[in-house]
């Protein structure tokens, strides 16, 4: 199956929560958003999404909630430059790397 999320980040429980900070990333043309996350507790910083199908999309994973924090320096939107959005579209998180 095909994603098409710039970044992805996924917690894979309640006891193993990913906690990450996003920096100096260049993300053109997503074909979903520009960065997901599943469950985990994301900062943003300094990072161009542009074009993307939405800016930011972030899920409830396993019952754990998300988080986006802004960092500053943060931009997206087409054509014109904005500020970022958080979605939640009810997107599937991947499967992991090597797993199941």
């Amino acid at each position: 199956m095909n994603y098409g999320d710039g970044i992805i980040l996924a917690s894979t429980d309640a006891q193993n929560l990913m906690t990450a900070t996003v920096s100096k990333n260049s993300i053109f043309n997503s074909e979903r958003a520009g960065v997901s996350t599943f469950g985990a507790n994301v900062t943003l910083k300094d990072n161009s999404m542009l074009c993307s199908g939405f800016d930011l999309d972030g899920e409830e994973k396993d019952g754990v909630d998300f988080t986006f924090n802004d960092g500053g320096g943060n931009h997206c939107g087409c054509g014109v430059v904005e500020t970022c959005r958080a979605s939640t579209v009810g997107l599937q998180a991947p499967k992991p790397i090597g797993g199941p």
